[in-house]
């Protein structure tokens, strides 16, 4: 489950060579944007692939 945000520590991460940023520069970020889980929430998402999220969401928490 992901989206093009929220990739990288400069979001989206498709850009982040586009900066001068280097890695290492920001461990915390870096580390914060590796667990981050993108829910897809933009217009163009069916209901059926909605479903399918809140399925997998509720699968998961079920784990916990």
């Amino acid at each position: 489950v992901s989206d093009i945000w929220y990739d990288a520590p400069i979001a989206p991460g498709i850009y982040l060579s586009k900066t001068n940023y280097k890695i290492g520069e920001c461990p915390i970020s870096e580390k914060l944007s590796s667990q981050i889980i993108n829910l897809p929430t933009h217009i163009n998402i069916s209901n059926d692939k909605a479903f399918f999220v809140s399925d997998q969401i509720n699968k998961w928490i079920n784990l916990q």
